[in-house]
């Protein structure tokens, strides 16, 4: 499990009937203030983002790979 900002993530997740891996988590940030966590869960983990948009299966708004987005507690960053 990964946790990134309080928020626990998962290894993996179902969707669509695919199980898919975390590839990796990040945070979005506006002004100085945490807004959001999100994961990016795909068919099979890789380091290249053209093979992850090749990848076959669930997919996000656009065309993109499935991420999981979460709310951060919105803090100003080093604050919490």
């Amino acid at each position: 499990m990964v946790e990134l900002e309080g928020v626990k993530l998962e290894p993996t997740a179902q969707v669509g009937g695919a199980a898919l891996q975390l590839n990796g988590a990040g945070l979005r940030t506006r002004a100085i203030f945490k807004v959001h966590v999100a994961g990016l869960y795909v068919p099979q983990k890789s380091a290249d983002a053209g093979a992850l948009l090749a990848q076959k299966g669930p997919r996000g708004p656009g065309g993109g790979v499935e991420v999981a987005d979460r709310h951060a507690q919105c803090q100003p960053e080093g604050r919490g």
